[in-house]
């Protein structure tokens, strides 16, 4: 059984639910702090192949590649 690792996101805006859904964010809870909205979002952590191909990628466009790999 493969055991699955979890990042979790802490927003106040209504305006970032759009771009977290892009991300792979899920929402999970909405809540009222000091009168302010939280949003609480979770995906999966990317996989060792995944982090690797995306360290991969920000190096080369950082270095000029200008290409979106």
């Amino acid at each position: 059984m493969v055991k699955v690792r979890w990042e979790y996101y802490v927003g106040t805006s209504r305006e970032e639910l759009p771009e977290k859904g892009t991300e792979g964010w899920e929402l999970t809870a909405v809540t009222m702090v000091e009168g302010k909205e939280c949003f609480y979002f979770k995906r999966p952590c990317p996989s060792i192949r995944e982090e690797l191909t995306l360290s991969q990628r920000r190096r080369a466009l950082e270095a000029g590649g200008g290409s979106s790999l």
